[in-house]
């Protein structure tokens, strides 16, 4: 669903001489699994997991989707792709958010799947109101890359 607007983000990235994150490799993504499941409590959807198969995190445009671990950019090792269970349990610091996984955020934005009414959802950063729920991580992603491409 996303394929294609992954796609032309990389060519858009390739014209300004920068490259997609690489693909996590298979052992780094079991070892995400295993972490996810021991410090967040919870399995990660197959979907992100297949993502992060394609590109560990992306960093484009005012969205940054986590990796699988806190990761240099691709093109600037001085900067850094936060991972997802590092910020996860940084945003479960704040009470209201233990029920959510939050994915990406693109800094009004934080697109999640809530663990109570167990649908995937963009909210705002501050008050969490839904502003678009989804079907699948699938969907969620390709509609959170639309909103800067």
């Amino acid at each position: 669903m996303y394929d294609a607007i992954l796609t032309h983000i990389a060519d858009r990235m390739h014209s300004y001489g920068e490259t997609l994150q690489p693909p996590c490799p298979e052992a780094c993504l079991m070892d995400f699994k295993r972490r996810a499941g021991q410090e967040l409590g919870c399995d990660i959807p197959a979907q992100y997991i297949a993502f992060l198969a394609k590109a560990n995190g992306l960093d484009w445009n005012g969205i940054v989707v986590y990796a699988s671990k806190r990761t240099p950019i691709a093109d600037y090792p001085d900067r850094m792709i936060d991972g997802m269970v590092e910020a996860n349990l940084e945003f479960r610091g704040h009470v209201p958010m233990r029920n959510y996984l939050v994915f990406a955020d693109d800094g009004v934005a934080l697109f999640t799947y809530n663990m109570s009414n167990t649908k995937f959802e963009a909210v705002t950063r501050v008050g969490l109101t839904v502003l678009e729920c989804f079907d699948s991580f699938d969907e969620m992603l390709a509609r959170a890359l639309l909103r800067d491409t």
